[in-house]
């Protein structure tokens, strides 16, 4: 099937791989950004890419077009669901298996002196 022009469509009228193509550069330069401010307890690029384009199939989900554009939605819900993943809160719809991009000794609240018997 030949790939139809979508330059000149208005974003409500693609489909979700089409709405990707156009924004697939802003989520790298989103998930560049974060892994950049956020390395030290970021697992890998990989993983943060992965996890913004989830977030993508979720501001598609819930965008309103009525309220706003979809590249406004777009930012403000990654903004929003990358520091929720950075604080340990899973993605909407993924607490049974969340996205995993923290590195291992940023998963826990917990400190070692919390684990110490305190009569020794």
């Amino acid at each position: 099937m030949p790939k139809r022009n979508t330059k000149k469509l208005k974003d409500e009228e693609l489909t979700i791989d089409e709405l990707y193509e156009r924004y697939q550069n802003e989520i790298r330069k989103k998930a560049g950004f974060f892994f950049e401010k956020f390395r030290e307890k970021i697992s890998s690029f990989e993983d943060l890419y992965q996890a913004i384009c989830s977030i993508f199939c979720y501001a598609r989900k819930t965008w309103n077009k009525d309220k706003g554009s979809f590249s406004a939605h777009l930012k403000s819900t990654i903004n929003r669901k990358v520091i929720d993943l950075i604080q340990g809160i899973p993605l909407p719809g993924c607490s049974d298996a969340p996205f995993d991009i923290l590195k291992t000794e940023y998963k826990s609240r917990c400190r070692l002196e919390d684990f110490e018997e305190k009569d020794r």
